[in-house]
């Protein structure tokens, strides 16, 4: 295991004549070893193919946890085996769960001054402004490394609605554009009296 530095296993070949062809085969450890979440690095015995040499018969398979970055688009279901193959399977961390992934960004447009007639805030909201990514290892169901926040989000622009005897600074408003920095951004519509 060149994550850990570790052993995972060892196995004694039958012995046979210099020259001869070696009756075994790595595919199945390895294969048994992938379901279990690891990955192959490199492997210096040939099967099928290798022979005994008078002296430097000693074989190894290079294996590493293997790694997987969940995203937004292909989230992972907390508690669900990482890998369906192994019955000991680690499970999915709750940081993979979709909602983790994601964040939202609203517009606010408030509407002041013209008393009981003034219009409730218009506010819009989009759920997945933002985006980030999880890294586990397959072995383990570690988080390795959980990205930065991304993206941002441009709202569309409003009408401001018509009240009957006042007049308003903005016609439209709204068009603003959100970022991680700032999600929640807002405007201010103010309406006037008109002139008697």
């Amino acid at each position: 295991d060149d994550t850990t530095g570790t052993l995972l296993d060892g196995k004694t070949l039958p012995e046979g004549e210099v020259g001869t062809k070696i009756k075994y085969t790595t595919k199945d450890k390895i294969k048994n070893y992938q379901d279990l979440g690891y990955e192959l690095v490199s492997n210096d015995f040939s099967d099928g193919t290798q022979t005994y040499a008078k002296e430097g018969n000693d074989f190894i398979v290079h294996l590493k946890h293997a790694t997987k970055t969940i995203t937004p688009e292909d989230p992972a279901t907390p508690g669900n085996p990482i890998n369906p193959n192994d019955p000991n399977s680690p499970v999915y961390p709750t940081e993979a769960d979709h909602k983790n992934l994601i964040k939202a960004a609203t517009q606010t447009i408030h509407y002041v001054g013209a008393g009981d007639k003034t219009p409730a805030d218009n506010t819009v909201t989009q759920k997945d402004a933002f985006t980030r990514t999880v890294t586990i290892d397959k072995v383990t169901g570690k988080v390795l490394s959980t990205s930065d926040w991304q993206g941002s989000e441009t709202f569309g622009t409003e009408n401001t609605p018509v009240v009957d005897g006042y007049y308003v600074d903005k016609k439209t408003a709204g068009g603003l554009t959100a970022t991680v920095a700032d999600p929640n951004v807002e405007e201010t519509v103010t309406y006037t009296p008109n002139a008697k």
